[in-house]
């Protein structure tokens, strides 16, 4: 695989990522508690399980299956961001335990969240009253069910 060399307007945008990877620090916490929040009031309804394991940013477990979704940090030259990347457990072609892929969104240092790689924004965290952010995140978590519904 050849690689190419980066431009010198990706190379600036690396920005701080200590203090970036701060900034969305500052939003993923409270994001998980009210997907937390909103899974348990809808158990009924997408009969499913929510925790949050070691080393994951949580997981779901239902009728679908186990889910699990990890942070990542990442920078596409614009500054670093958090990503939750799920990931459903089965079994590949040979019958080996796999974990792939099924969606992401991210969550951005100016606490922007967005439904997606590539958005649309749901909501900014830092300036969304309290009192709207459930409802603001609850097409995010229909999202997740809805990604971890589809076959691999």
């Amino acid at each position: 695989m050849l690689f190419s060399a980066y431009t010198e307007e990706s190379l600036s945008g690396i920005g701080h990522v200590v203090q970036d990877i701060e900034q969305v620090n500052k939003y993923t916490d409270g994001l998980r508690e009210r997907i937390s929040g909103l899974f348990k009031s809808a158990e009924s309804r997408f009969g499913v399980s929510f925790s949050v394991p070691s080393g994951s940013y949580f997981q779901i477990e239902g009728p679908f299956g186990l889910v699990r979704a990890n942070l990542v940090y990442a920078n596409e030259g614009n500054g670093t961001f958090g990503r939750v990347v799920l990931r459903k457990h089965t079994l590949d072609e040979q019958g080996r335990e796999a974990w792939p892929e099924i969606w992401a969104f991210r969550i951005l240092k100016d606490g922007d969240i967005l439904m997606g790689d590539n958005g649309p924004r749901l909501h900014n965290s830092g300036n969304t009253p309290d009192e709207h952010r459930n409802v603001a995140t609850q097409p995010l978590v229909e999202s997740i069910v809805l990604s971890a519904m589809k076959p691999r």
